[in-house]
């Protein structure tokens, strides 16, 4: 079996309401987008291979899965609060 050479990542988040999302991500990353390329489309880019998007897709709302690893867990979660 052959390996890939995987080189950047990138989570696709679809939404139905997008400025809402796109929102709602800014304050999680802290920082507004660092792309939006087209309208309905924001990109953030987390690291220097991998990126996360935020797109207008209501037919496939709530059917992304997004994970975010952190050191600790409960200082962020307070933040958040």
């Amino acid at each position: 079996m052959h390996s890939i050479g995987i080189k950047d990542v990138a989570a696709v988040v679809a939404t139905g309401r997008f400025e809402e999302a796109k929102a709602w991500y800014t304050r999680l990353l802290g920082r507004e987008p660092d792309l939006e390329p087209v309208p309905g489309v924001a990109e953030w880019q987390l690291t220097a291979t991998a990126w996360l998007q935020v797109v207008t897709d209501p037919a496939g709302a709530g059917r992304s899965a997004v994970r975010f690893g952190v050191d600790d867990l409960d200082t962020i979660s307070a933040a958040l609060r």
